[in-house]
């Protein structure tokens, strides 16, 4: 298991004082090298229909790697990957995949978050597996 450690948080909200503004802060246990999370995988449009373009958008983080891709198989034997601008680590990367299934049916899409420490490397962490059981009508 791996150690949290301690960060301090500016707490939203702030108190006006006749002197000033003073911040609160509170401290909080955030979790070290846990790998990416995929947070949310959703079908843009419902339902899902084949012969038509559907989107999945997917929201994935990782609190101390950068994002570096997502994959999503659909289910049919087709593979599909993004790769989200760079962004930070601990900011969640947002992409939106689009498949179009050729025939009705049940499906179930594995979406999984790849990260790495630094933008433009490899990655080398991948998140559990996310799925999506879908109903293609």
């Amino acid at each position: 298991m791996h150690r949290g450690f301690r960060a301090f948080v500016v707490v939203a909200a702030c108190f006006a004082l006749t002197a000033g503004i003073a911040w609160q802060a509170a401290a909080v246990d955030l979790p070290v090298d846990v790998g990416p999370v995929v947070l949310s995988a959703r079908w843009v449009t419902s339902p899902v229909r084949a012969g038509t373009d559907e989107v999945l958008r997917v929201r994935a983080v990782d609190v101390d790697d950068v994002i570096t891709e997502v994959d999503v198989s659909w289910g049919d034997g087709v593979l599909t990957f993004a790769d989200p601008r760079c962004l930070k680590a601990g900011q969640v990367a947002t992409v939106r995949l689009d498949h179009t299934y050729q025939a009705g049916g049940m499906y179930t899409v594995r979406v999984t978050a790849v990260s790495s420490p630094r933008c433009n490397v490899a990655g080398t962490q991948d998140s559990p597996v996310y799925p999506v059981i879908t109903r293609v009508r």
